[in-house]
């Protein structure tokens, strides 16, 4: 991926604990955003304290990477990505997920969300050893052109049944 540089006074940095509240909020866009994919990426409800602890989880994990993008003092998105792991009979064990990516919608199509993945990957996986995997609703042409783009194509199916 080639290096994208945030427009000028948008800092990129590792989030904090001090920006879980406002990290929550991103969450929910992004969860309203993704609203006509169905219950797969719904949150419980506003407020509920699992997603505050499995972002404080993700802060504390050395195998992830919570990156934000910031301008005067306004979170304008984030990138969570995370190391994954495989049982050892795998001959592949470890690979990157990226486990979510907001940016505020009207800051879009200016390479803060580029910028966001590509330094996120860099503090998970500095020698970019490892294979990168994401999930893209069917459906979501934006998000779907958006990968295209970062050099992501797809692999597998994944087939459900709803019961």
């Amino acid at each position: 991926m080639s290096g994208a540089r945030p427009a000028a006074g948008v800092a990129l940095r590792r989030a904090r604990a001090r920006d879980l509240d406002r990290l929550l909020a991103l969450y929910e866009r992004l969860a309203e955003h993704h609203g006509p994919a169905g219950a797969r990426f719904a949150l419980r409800g506003p407020g509920d304290e699992t997603l505050r602890a499995h972002l404080a989880a993700r802060l504390a994990d050395p195998g992830a990477c919570l990156q934000v993008a910031e301008e005067a003092g306004d979170l304008l998105g984030f990138c969570l990505v995370a190391t994954a792991r495989r049982p050892a009979f795998f001959a592949e064990t470890e690979r990157i997920e990226v486990e979510g990516l907001y940016v505020r919608e009207a800051r879009r199509r200016a390479g803060l969300g580029r910028s966001l993945v590509e330094s996120a990957l860099a503090a998970v996986d500095p020698a970019g050893r490892l294979r990168v995997e994401l999930a893209v609703a069917r459906g979501n042409a934006g998000g779907s052109g958006f990968w295209r783009a970062l050099g992501f194509e797809p692999v597998v199916d994944v087939l459900e049944r709803r019961r």
